[in-house]
């Protein structure tokens, strides 16, 4: 993603119909240094409701994790709305997370898989696509003045396969370049899996 574009979504002002619907991403840790972070988006506004961000050590508390998408999904947020998605990277350990929370009853929850195959056939993979979906919203959407998601937004590298499509850089190369985990980015990404219907508010 160029630097371009995100600093011009990092200028923009947020215009959301009313109706547009409330979601999150859950970019979950796997411990260490990296986070688990969860971001909002009202169609091209995610700047207004802050990202929460837990971090390695205390996410290794699943249960905690838990207990704290529980109550986001019970929440309501200014305007009487509700999530009315939860996307969350279930690859690895991320899985039985959503799995608890499908248990409780939250029918929320759709399981992002990094890994599966691309609705697009110009992207490898899943995570390949969410990230091309969203560099093409970042053309018109609305992002918070964060140096540090902006570093992660425009770290990733990519290339091509034999078919040319699109393969985003692993987490694992960016950290052996001396580059952090986009575990905001990410987040931001998933929310992007696939179209929510407009619903009525909550």
């Amino acid at each position: 993603i160029p630097h371009d574009l995100v600093a011009a979504a990092m200028k923009r002002e947020p215009v959301v119909l009313d109706d547009e619907p409330l979601v999150c991403g859950v970019d979950i840790s796997r411990g260490g240094a990296d986070n688990t972070v969860i971001r909002f988006r009202r169609g091209t506004d995610a700047i207004s409701i802050p990202p929460i961000r837990i971090s390695g050590q205390d996410s290794r508390d699943s249960m905690r994790t838990v207990a704290i998408l529980s109550e986001l999904l019970t929440r309501e947020f200014d305007g009487g709305r509700k999530i009315v998605a939860m996307f969350i990277d279930e690859t690895g350990v991320g899985g039985p997370l959503g799995d608890r929370l499908r248990q409780m009853g939250y029918d929320q929850i759709i399981g992002v898989q990094f890994g599966a195959v691309s609705p697009e056939t110009h992207c490898v993979n899943m995570r390949a696509y969410i990230w091309w979906k969203m560099r093409e919203w970042l053309k018109f959407g609305c992002i918070g003045k964060d140096t540090d998601l902006e570093d992660e937004l425009t770290g990733p590298g990519y290339s091509h396969n034999a078919q040319s499509a699109i393969q985003l850089e692993s987490k694992e190369s960016m950290k052996k370049r001396g580059v952090a985990s986009p575990d905001d980015a990410d987040a931001l990404a998933v929310t992007f899996t696939s179209p929510i219907s407009t619903k009525p508010r909550n």
